[in-house]
């Protein structure tokens, strides 16, 4: 260890006077590096520096700044940010003392927020590439001066892309090859920023297939012709121009596959982009537009005029269609089908022609239906000659006598038209009843139209046709007349002629029959059954409902003759003796004896007299004048009966007709008063009026005023039967019958309403009877008692229907001073009574009750003859004041008289003022109890004397006392009975 010590020291010697010499070589070194970056704005590396404290702050912002442009420059954002940071974390001052750091710095901070700024452009470029356009992009400028190569690269390849929407592929191109691709092609890695790698080598496609397309494009130009294009050029969905040249090349090298389709994407490409097409694209557009669409309308065409051709080889009227398909070859065989069909005879030979060629040059694959037509148009043009020859044949067998000796075997189409004339006159005659008048139609169409020449034989064919088709016309429609005639009125018009023979309508040979046996069933009806049953067994024809129901009529009036005389007979021997029928009528109405069908008349309208009377009537007559029948006394007398009943049926309508104007101008009244409706006493008298009417508004007229005569004793069943009448038949009444029908009813209601009204009274009477005497017995009680000198008596009596009177009578048995008879005790009981015991039983709340409740006061002197006295204390009765003054003689007799007071103050002068006072007196005593008071004096005859006529009677007249009492009753009754409502007034 000593040995080593000398050595240690000197190293450490040597290191001690090194380190001054390094730290100044790193200075140096940091001065150098930070002046390289003040001269440099590119400078985006620096020597590796060791890094300074913080106590160095100057060196230390310096190391930062150079490392945070280093990283930025590297695409190292988060450590940029960081050295950024760093800078923030020295004092500011210390940056202004570093020359050239705050230029720099401020030139950083700006750098980074222009990379910042750029992130959101180009994520709203990736979700939506045609969105930023290059005025987007111009708003982050210093973008483009970032040593930062993502942000470069993103700034030019938007740049680039923006030009390419705007159509401007010149600068587009030059910002994509020469910044873009450029800047990939340095250490920096595209793939570091998401989705810039994926546009670069889409982008790289698009420029490489527009390379490829432009001179194949010019050359389509040039020559109209296009060798297809294979390359995929990715869609760029702002300008789509190259795209939509792909599409327009492969449509023209491949139309019929490709055509229609290149066109729906060339829509979508237009659709997708703002831009107008260049002149050539636009024109090339316009032609595949219009081929398209000619080939598919020629196309749709052409089948349409097929599907309506097939059928009957007929083409539509006017039908125009094309002949050259060439995505479709078998509707150009359709095409010349169609015209050879249509005109074999001078257009056959040609399109089997047409459509050998067809075949030949492009073997188009035929269906069974072209194939069949196709087999069909050639032998029509090579059998021209053999179907003319057979026809020929048939022709001269027919004209003899219109038959063929064989079934018909020639057709109908044929070029020579000679020839289809006498075809379809021989096929009108032989089935003239299916196709005489077609074929008539069928010559006069192919004479218009190609005026064959036709000789003498076949014009008279043809004439013959004519007149059998326009004689059997004639027949059929004069039948039809006849038939239609007895169909409508149930019998056959004579004046109307027909024929028996209809060889093509067999049921008309019936129809005609039965219009024989049916005009005489008596005479030809038998005759008729027979023809008919020939002609159902030779024909068999099949019969509509109508004709079958007049042949049952007939068979029915032939066979049942004799049974429906035997009916009648009986029918006859039941009806005679009372004009009814013990069983329901079932007789028939038709009969060969004329006067045994009379009877049947007479009984129908008889029994059915409101239906049938004045047509049977009207029938029997008609018959009997139209065969000039005598009849026997009993048919004549029932038929003499039946003109009468008609008739007085006729005289009671007219006579009700009078009843009703003249009640309906008497009784007018709408509404009646108290009391029940009076029953007519000026109409009844006057009119005449039957039980029955067959008119149903006639019976109402007759019910409405039988009820409106007597409305409380047969009104309500009258009312029933009205509307029960016309509930029956549904009737609707004029406003003079609904008015009357209303007042009736008015008139019901009051008559059941005042039965309830009497009731009630009844029931309110009961109730007050009872109620009554019992509540004066208790007042009795209460104002006499042992204390009491005289008596007082409590007097009851019904008032009007709902009021009673209780009539309080103090007797002045001895000599009495006024002023006691005012004691208010006395009258406190006749008020409490009055509430208690009275009011109370019967009042609701709203004391109703109360109302018009009055008491009358009347002072009675008995027949002593009274001196007249003074009193110490004035009566104070005022001048005027008016009071009842009864008189009493000695016969008995009561004189009344109507008075007024004079002024009575402390004297009394006769009896009559002694009456008034002592009545005065006990209103004081009562005026508290709030109602109307009236007094009255009563002077007894020198014959009555004593304490029983000297008295006060107290009057308590309460009216309405029991009115809630009878209005519950009443309307419980009118609820009860089931009445409802009045009905509404007038009408």
């Amino acid at each position: 260890m000593n040995v080593n010590r000398p050595f240690s020291f000197l190293f450490l010697l040597g290191v001690t006077l090194l380190l001054p010499h390094f730290a100044q070589a790193q200075l140096v070194n940091m001065e150098e590096t930070w002046r390289e970056f003040l001269g440099n704005q590119k400078t985006s590396n620096v020597s590796k520096l060791v890094k300074p404290e913080k106590s160095q702050p100057a060196n230390y912002i310096k190391y930062c700044l150079m490392y945070a442009n280093s990283y930025f420059c590297a695409d190292n954002i988060p450590s940029a940010d960081k050295m950024m940071r760093e800078i923030t974390t020295i004092n500011p001052e210390v940056q202004a003392k570093v020359p050239g750091f705050k230029e720099r710095y401020e030139g950083m901070k700006v750098k980074i927020k222009a990379y910042k700024d750029l992130v959101p452009v180009w994520q709203r470029f990736l979700a939506d590439k045609g969105s930023i356009t290059r005025k987007d992009i111009a708003a982050v400028p210093e973008a483009k001066k970032v040593c930062e190569k993502g942000t470069l690269c993103k700034f030019f390849y938007m740049t680039a892309h923006a030009y390419y929407c705007e159509a401007n592929l010149e600068d587009a191109r030059h910002h994509f090859e020469n910044r873009v691709l450029k800047l990939a092609k340095t250490s920096f890695d595209p793939k570091n920023v998401a989705g810039l790698n994926e546009e670069i080598e889409m982008m790289k496609l698009v420029w490489a297939g527009i390379d490829e397309l432009t001179p194949v494009w010019s050359k389509f130009i040039e020559t109209d012709q296009s060798p297809g294009f294979e390359t995929e050029i990715p869609v760029i969905a702002c300008y789509t121009v190259p795209n939509i040249k792909v599409c327009l090349l492969r449509a023209a090298a491949d139309f019929c596959g490709t055509g229609a389709e290149m066109l729906e994407k060339i829509k979508a490409l237009q659709a997708s982009m703002s831009h107008d097409v260049p002149g050539d694209v636009a024109d090339k557009i316009a032609w595949l537009e219009a081929a398209v669409n000619k080939s598919n309308k020629e196309l749709a065409n052409l089948n349409n005029i097929w599907d309506k051709f097939t059928p009957k080889e007929q083409l539509p009227n006017g039908a125009t269609y094309a002949h050259i398909f060439v995505c479709d070859r078998l509707a150009e065989v359709k095409a010349y089908l169609m015209d050879g069909l249509s005109n074999p005879c001078t257009a056959g030979e040609a399109a089997l022609d047409s459509i050998a060629r067809i075949r030949k040059d492009h073997k188009p694959s035929l269906d069974d239906v072209c194939t069949s037509k196709l087999k069909k148009l050639k032998s029509l043009v090579n059998n021209e000659a053999a179907a003319i020859a057979k026809l020929n044949k048939a022709w001269e067998d027919f004209l003899p006598d219109h038959k063929l000796s064989n079934p018909a075997d020639f057709g109908f189409e044929y070029c020579d038209k000679t020839a289809l004339t006498k075809a379809y006159t021989m096929d009108g005659i032989l089935n003239i009843c299916d196709r005489g008048q077609q074929r008539l139609d069928d010559i006069e169409t192919v004479r218009a139209e190609y005026t064959p020449s036709l000789d003498a034989k076949t014009t008279e064919k043809i004439d013959f046709l004519q007149k059998e088709v326009e004689r059997l016309n004639q027949e059929a429609a004069d039948l039809k007349k006849a038939w239609q005639y007895l169909v409508d009125n149930d019998k056959v018009n004579t004046a109307l002629q027909y024929k028996h023979e209809f060889i093509c309508d067999r049921e008309a040979e019936v129809q005609s029959y039965l219009l024989d046996g049916l005009t005489d069933p008596c005479a030809s009806g038998k005759d008729a059954l027979a023809e008919i049953e020939k002609v159902m067994s030779a024909h068999n024809p099949t019969l509509s409902s109508t004709t079958l129901a007049q042949l049952n009529k007939l068979k029915n009036s032939v066979k049942n003759e004799t049974n429906n005389l035997a009916a009648l007979n009986k029918t006859w021997k039941d009806f005679v003796p009372d004009d009814k029928l013990s069983a329901p009528l079932d007789i028939a109405f038709e009969y060969c004896d004329k006067i045994a069908q009379i009877r049947a008349y007479i009984i129908d309208g008889t029994v059915n007299f409101c239906a049938q009377s004045e047509q049977r009537l009207a029938d029997a007559l008609e018959l009997k004048t139209s065969f000039s029948l005598s009849l026997d006394a009993t048919t004549q007398s029932k038929l003499d009966q039946l003109d009468k009943k008609v008739k007085q049926a006729a005289k009671d309508l007219e006579d009700l007709g009078a009843a009703w104007t003249l009640y309906t101008q008497t009784d007018t009244l709408t509404s009646w008063p108290e009391g029940y409706p009076d029953p007519d006493t000026l109409v009844r008298d006057q009119i005449r009026l039957v039980d029955f009417y067959c008119d149903k508004i006639a019976q109402t007229k007759s019910w409405a005023i039988k009820g409106l005569l007597d409305p409380c004793e047969k009104g309500d069943a009258y009312l029933a039967k009205i509307n029960a009448l016309k509930t029956k038949h549904g009737l609707s009444y004029d406003n003079d019958l609904a008015c009357q029908v209303h007042r009736l009813k008015g008139k019901v209601y009051q008559c059941k309403y005042w039965t309830l009204v009497r009731e009630a009274r009844r029931v309110t009477h009961l109730e007050r009877e009872t109620f009554g005497p019992k509540s004066a017995q208790i007042m009795y009680g209460e104002l006499n008692s042992d204390k009491q000198p005289c008596e007082t008596t409590v007097v009851y009596e019904p008032l009007g229907y709902i009021g009673v009177r209780y009539t309080v009578a103090p007797h002045l048995c001895q000599k009495t001073n006024l002023a006691k008879m005012g004691d208010p005790e006395y009258y406190k009981k006749i008020a409490s009574w009055v509430d208690d015991e009275v009011l109370s039983k019967y009042c609701e709340s709203n004391m109703r009750c109360k109302e018009d409740f009055f008491i009358y006061l009347e002072g009675h002197t008995d027949g002593y003859r009274f001196s007249g006295r003074k009193y110490d204390q004035s009566l104070d009765i005022p001048q005027g004041t008016p009071y009842t003054h009864f008189l009493g003689d000695k016969d008995g007799t009561v004189d009344t008289l109507q008075k007024e007071t004079r002024h009575i103050t402390r004297e009394l002068k006769s009896n009559m003022e002694l009456g008034i006072a002592r009545a005065w007196t006990v209103k004081a005593q009562l005026d508290f109890m709030n109602v109307p008071i009236t007094i009255g004096a009563y002077e007894h005859p020198e014959t009555e004397k004593g304490g029983e006529f000297r008295k006060i009677d107290i009057e308590l007249n309460i009216t309405n006392l029991l009115l809630d009492f009878y209005e519950k009753t009443l309307n419980r009754l009118v609820k009860e009975s089931g009445i409802g409502k009045r009905p509404a007034r007038g009408c």
